[in-house]
C-alpha cells in the first residue's frame, strides 16, 4: 500500500508538481517530516550600529508590536506598527530592524489595537479612528483620514480603495474630495475580518465577526447583500480565499472552528471542523506558499498548525508546527502569520515577533563527537607505528596476510 506522498510522487508530470493542484510534493514531504525551529525576533535590534563597539539605544521595556504585514517576501522584509508610535521594517533574514519611521504622537500608543495591510506599493495602517496610507518604497505618509467610528477590520481591494469596518462595512478613499467614505452597508454586529474578492469575484466583499453569519456584498450595489452563509460560530476572526471558495476560522463553544464554504450556486461541498481544529479559538489563517491545499492556523493557545483542506477527512491537522503554550495562567495569542518563503514564516505572538523555520531536509546529519586530546595522541602514535612496521601509508590486510 503506497502512502499519499508516494502516490503523488508517482504521478508527477513536472519536477515537484502534483497534477491537479498547485503543490510542491517535495516541500509537502519536507514540511511534514523536517524539524521545526521557532525563535523569537528581537524587534528592537538595530540593523547597523553607529560604531562596532557601540551598543544601539534600547528602550527600558521591549517594544510591543501591534500588527504586521509582508512588505517584500523576496527580501524577507516585514512591516509593522509598534506601540512607541513608529512604523518599522524588519529584516527577518538578518534578525534586525531596517527602518523605524515615527508617526504622530498618540496614534499608536493611545490605540488599543492596530491593523496593517499591504497591497502593491501601498501600506495601510488603521489605529482607532485613524486610517493612513503609506508608500512602501519611501515609507512616506501619502494620505490620512479620520472616521466617525473605530476601525475594527481593514482590507485593500483591487480597485485601489480600502474596505474598512467602522460601525459598518465601508469603501474608503482618504483622498476623495467629497469625503473618504464612498459607500457603506450596515452589519449585524462587530466585524473582525473582511475578505475582498471572495468567491472568485473582484466585486465581492465578505465580512464576518461576532455574529453567526458570513455576509457577502457586491460592492457595486451596496448596501444590498448578495448572499449570506450561516455559520453558527460565536465569532469568526479570519477569512481566506481558497481557489474561489471560502475558508473561515474562529471560536465555537470555547474551542477552535475551521469552516469551508463552496461557491454559491456550485456543487462544492462544504465542511466544518469543530472541537478538533484547536483547543482554543482560532485567530488567524494564512495560505502556505507551496500548496493551495495547506493553510496555517494560529490559535489563542499559542499553537500554530498546518491544515490539509483537500484530503479526507477534510480540514484535518496536517502537522502541529508549534505546540500549545504550557499553563492556562499565561495565555499566548497568535494574532498573525505571515509566510515569507516555503520554509520561513513570521508570526505575531502576543506583542512580539517569532520566526518559524522548517529545516531543508528531514534527515539531519549526526553531530560529530569532539575528539579529546588523548584520543588524538593515540591515533597519531598508531599511524606512525603502522607506517614504520608495515612500510605503507595505508594498511592493506590482504597484502599483509600474503606477505606472511
Amino acid at each position: 500500500m503506497l502512502s499519499g506522498v508516494a502516490r503523488s510522487v508517482s504521478l508527477w508530470t513536472e519536477p515537484g508538481e502534483v497534477p491537479g493542484t498547485l503543490e510542491d510534493g517535495v516541500m509537502r514531504f519536507t514540511a511534514r517530516r523536517s524539524p521545526v525551529k521557532f525563535r523569537a525576533l528581537d524587534v528592537d535590534a538595530a540593523f547597523a550600529p553607529a560604531a562596532p563597539d557601540a551598543a544601539p539605544p534600547r528602550r527600558p521595556q521591549p517594544s510591543g508590536v501591534l500588527a504586521i504585514a509582508a512588505l517584500d517576501r523576496a527580501r524577507s522584509l516585514v512591516a509593522g506598527a509598534v506601540d512607541d508610535d513608529t512604523v518599522r521594517v524588519w529584516d527577518v533574514a538578518a534578525s534586525a530592524t531596517r527602518a523605524a519611521v515615527p508617526v504622530r504622537a498618540g496614534t499608536l500608543s493611545g490605540a488599543p489595537s492596530a491593523i496593517v495591510r499591504t497591497h502593491g506599493s501601498d501600506l495601510w495602517l488603521a489605529a482607532g479612528h485613524v486610517l493612513q496610507r503609506w508608500d512602501t518604497q519611501t515609507l512616506q505618509l501619502t494620505a490620512e483620514t479620520t472616521l466617525d467610528r473605530p476601525i475594527t477590520a481593514l482590507a485593500p481591494d483591487a480597485s485601489g480603495h480600502v474596505l474598512v469596518a467602522a460601525g459598518g462595512l465601508c469603501v474608503v478613499d482618504p483622498r476623495a474630495p467629497a469625503g473618504p467614505v464612498l459607500a457603506s452597508a450596515p452589519t449585524p454586529g462587530y466585524v473582525l475580518t473582511i475578505l475582498p474578492g471572495s468567491f472568485g469575484s473582484v466585486h465581492n466583499a465578505s465580512a464576518a465577526g461576532r455574529f453567526p453569519s458570513i455576509i457577502t456584498h457586491d460592492m457595486r450595489r451596496m448596501p444590498t447583500v448578495a448572499h449570506t452563509l450561516y455559520s453558527g460560530a460565536h465569532a469568526l476572526s479570519s477569512l481566506l480565499d481558497v481557489s474561489g471558495s471560502l475558508l473561515a476560522a474562529g471560536e465555537y463553544n470555547g474551542r477552535g472552528t475551521l469552516e469551508f464554504y463552496g461557491r454559491p450556486g456550485h456543487a462544492d461541498a462544504g465542511w466544518t471542523n469543530r472541537y478538533a481544529a484547536s483547543r482554543s479559538g482560532m485567530l488567524c489563517l494564512a495560505q502556505a506558499p507551496w500548496s493551495d491545499a495547506i493553510v496555517y492556523g494560529g490559535s489563542a493557545d499559542g499553537s500554530i498548525r498546518a491544515f490539509d483542506i483537500a484530503s479526507a477527512p477534510a480540514g484535518r491537522c496536517f502537522r502541529e508546527l508549534v505546540p500549545p503554550a504550557d499553563g492556562p495562567a499565561d495565555p499566548v495569542f497568535v494574532h498573525e502569520i505571515v509566510p515569507l518563503t516555503a520554509r520561513r514564516s513570521v508570526a505575531l505572538v502576543d506583542s512580539g515577533l517569532a520566526v518559524l523555520d522548517i529545516a531543508a531536509s528531514p534527515e539531519q546529519p549526526p553531530a560529530e563527537a569532539e575528539e579529546s586530546p588523548q584520543s588524538a595522541v593515540d591515533r597519531h602514535i598508531g599511524e606512525v607505528l603502522r607506517r614504520e612496521i608495515l612500510g605503507a601509508e595505508v594498511f592493506n590486510l590482504r597484502r599483509f596476510l600474503v606477505s606472511l
